[in-house]
């Protein structure tokens, strides 16, 4: 038997989940909860990173596949942002480093294993990426 729940969010939590996302991750931080706070955080950055490409893009003149660039992981938004010179190298590498967490944290199934995987490491990963979520919100 399986048991499915689901939330729906009103608009405004929902939106102020996006505007403001800090106290979210914060939250998870203090919890310990890097799973949530890794997962969380490189949704936001590749939402706001996808906003930055497609708006750099646009004041260069240059033809913009919003639809393709919808799909960018956070990857992929890392190197455009890197490139373009939207973000330095400090945070292209948290970016990456970030994705390589949420990736890591997804595959683990043992619990213990979750915990020794996490801890300091995640959350100083987890912090630098939080700095550049100020980079691309302007």
């Amino acid at each position: 038997m399986t048991i499915v729940e689901s939330i729906t969010l009103s608009d405004s939590v929902e939106t102020s989940l996006i505007i403001n996302p800090i106290p979210e991750i914060e939250k998870s931080l203090k919890e310990q909860d890097y799973f949530r706070a890794a997962t969380f955080l490189a949704a936001i950055l590749e939402y706001y990173g996808r906003l930055a490409i497609n708006g750099k893009l646009e004041t260069e003149n240059r033809n913009v596949d919003e639809q393709r660039i919808d799909r960018f992981s956070l990857e992929d938004v890392s190197v455009f942002l890197y490139g373009l010179k939207v973000i330095d190298q400090p945070c292209y590498s948290a970016l990456i480093e970030l994705n390589k967490l949420r990736n890591s944290l997804l595959h683990i199934k043992d619990a213990i294993e979750f915990r020794k995987r996490c801890g300091n490491e995640a959350e100083a990963i987890i912090r630098k990426a939080i700095k550049c979520i100020y980079i691309l919100v302007k």
